[in-house]
């Protein structure tokens, strides 16, 4: 079955974004190394690499702004964590 099948198009489209970011973000790998969070085995995913997520996109925000966004801001604390949701 195809990735998002059954949902509206900008829906889908959506979806297919937030996998290609998360996908690409590099989260803390075996022996202090780093990965892709994409060539990372699903069921060896952490509440670590989550994290690593969470603070890779506030890095991304800040050198955007200058500063963190509002919570409710395009790109703020919520739009974080609907991209790791």
């Amino acid at each position: 079955m195809r990735e998002g099948a059954g949902l509206p198009l900008r829906k889908r489209r959506r979806t297919s974004d937030h996998v290609a970011i998360l996908r690409a973000i590099n989260v803390p790998g075996p022996g202090g190394t780093s990965m892709a969070l994409g060539t990372k085995p699903i069921n060896t995913i952490t509440k670590a690499d989550v994290e690593a997520v969470r603070e890779a996109r506030r890095r991304l925000a800040r050198r955007r702004e200058g500063k963190l966004p509002s919570r409710w801001a395009k790109g703020g604390e919520v739009g974080i964590n609907r991209l790791v949701a």
